[in-house]
């Protein structure tokens, strides 16, 4: 079996695209503030290695940042992305007051709900291949209680130039 090729970050080049005022919804609430676009070319592949992202910052300080595919390749499996985010909040405890983390979101198997948020005790249960997207960041749970959600530190992406202070 011939060995997989490592995914190399660097050959990913990101084109900042048009930033407009906006107004949005999400988990049922109305938001307003900017959308910034991204064209992403993914030099790992040679065909179908475009995309196009949106990134939703919010005018209210405490709300979350989206981030969000436009469009994707011309592939199955990525078929359902554009109707998937990431969230971006930001912490308000301890040492990490004022970074930006990603709380960890899958599908919730059971059907009950749309997603389950991955507490920081769960940590041990997520498949070992589940490190490989950190692409060498370490993961951090932000100060909080047991079961506070596991957080991804802003150390592992840029911010776009538009994102509030």
């Amino acid at each position: 079996m011939a060995s997989r090729k490592r995914y190399q970050l660097d050959r990913v080049t990101v084109e900042p695209g048009d930033s407009r005022p906006a107004t949005w919804t999400f988990a049922g609430e109305a938001m307003s503030g900017t959308e910034q676009t991204y064209a992403v070319t993914d030099g790992n592949f040679t065909t179908r290695n475009t995309w196009e992202f949106m990134v939703r910052i919010p005018k209210s300080r405490g709300e979350r940042l989206e981030v969000r595919p436009r469009t994707t390749p011309n592939l199955k499996v990525w078929a359902e992305l554009t109707d998937r985010s990431l969230t971006f909040a930001r912490a308000t405890k301890g040492e990490a007051r004022g970074r930006w983390y990603c709380q960890v979101a899958l599908a919730d198997p059971s059907g009950a709900r749309t997603k389950d948020v991955v507490k920081g005790e769960e940590r041990h249960q997520l498949r070992h291949g589940s490190d490989r997207s950190r692409g060498g960041c370490a993961s951090s749970r932000t100060s909080g209680p047991p079961g506070a959600p596991t957080a991804i530190p802003s150390s592992c992406w840029s911010p776009p130039a538009t994102m509030p202070p």
